[in-house]
């Protein structure tokens, strides 16, 4: 069974009442515990920048976060933290269900901003816990990730796999 982006949120969160979401570009560089990945990670605050970026270079997924900042607003967050990091996230039921209830439920909804934001679990700073190159920058830190690993596959010839093509990829001395 193949489902959306909306409907994998709603199932996800029927099934389970701990989610750990991930977007299909990311891969563990090691084991990893639910306490290593339960602490979200952020950017920092909305910056003006950001909110100057969002609108000048649209898209669904930017118009959503838009959106999303404004019901933050009415909420009475005015300042929010940006946690759409493209990192894993670890949502809990009911406040993905009191998300969904609050504010709805739409495509490329920025829901790790929303619950996160939403009810505050601390946070850490994004650097140096996801990695986009070859060297995967500290892999020995607990929460390392590779991001868009469909670039780093590309780059390497792997692009012609099929979108339900599953690879392993084999890096020296272990890794992956």
């Amino acid at each position: 069974e193949c489902w959306g982006y909306e409907a994998a949120l709603l199932q996800a969160c029927e099934l389970a009442s701990k989610v750990l979401w991930m977007n299909d570009d990311i891969l563990f560089l090691k084991d990893t515990t639910w306490a290593e990945v339960e602490v979200p990670l952020h950017f920092g605050p909305v910056t003006p920048e950001l909110r100057a970026d969002l609108v000048n270079r649209k898209n669904q997924w930017r118009d959503g976060y838009l959106k999303m900042l404004d019901l933050l607003e009415a909420e009475g967050i005015s300042d929010p933290v940006h946690y759409s990091t493209h990192t894993p996230y670890v949502y809990r039921r009911d406040e993905v269900v009191e998300v969904f209830e609050k504010f709805g439920l739409w495509s490329k909804l920025p829901l790790e901003t929303a619950v996160f934001n939403l009810f505050p679990r601390g946070g850490e700073h994004c650097n140096g816990h996801r990695s986009q190159s070859v060297d995967f920058g500290d892999a020995r830190n607990p929460r390392s990730a590779l991001n868009q690993w469909k670039a780093w596959a590309k780059a390497h010839g792997l692009d012609a796999l099929d979108e339900g093509d599953h690879i392993h990829v084999s890096m020296p001395g272990g890794g992956i």
